[in-house]
């Protein structure tokens, strides 16, 4: 079984999109292939994820929320899921969704409680969550 190519920079985000979920799915039931390979693999994803961060943060600093809140969910769908970067990632997306109004209390409760499920004391994302939940509330 052969592995499939790493997945270069794509200029159309979908295109990245599916193939790094086809990739992470096809490495995590691979067992032939090394941990280096899979290190590898990883630390790759893991590089271009804090690229589509960074972007994200030039976006929200230039009052871009919906296409920050896109960079985030990029980054967010090419790291593992018990990485601690997806609290930053999920907080990120919070800020974002804080920023658009309406206020979608809801949704921001529920990307904080995805955050703290990786960080339960990032204390930013628990301030957030107690300012939505007691708007959500009201």
């Amino acid at each position: 079984m052969q592995m499939p190519n790493t997945i270069p920079i794509y200029s159309s985000s979908t295109t990245m999109y599916h193939k790094a979920v086809l990739s992470v799915t096809y490495l995590s039931k691979c067992t032939k292939v090394s941990n280096h390979k899979k290190e590898l693999f990883l630390s790759s994803h893991k590089e271009r994820a804090h690229e589509l961060k960074e972007e994200g943060n030039k976006r929200f600093q230039g009052r871009d929320y919906v296409g920050a809140l896109e960079q985030y969910e990029q980054a967010l769908n090419l790291i593992p899921r018990n990485h601690p970067d997806r609290a930053i990632f999920h907080s990120n997306q919070v800020a974002c969704l804080m920023q658009m109004r309406p206020i979608q209390h809801e949704s921001v409760v529920n990307e904080c409680t995805l955050a703290l499920e990786v960080h339960p004391r990032f204390n930013r994302t628990l301030f957030r969550r107690a300012r939505a939940s007691e708007c959500y509330i009201q």
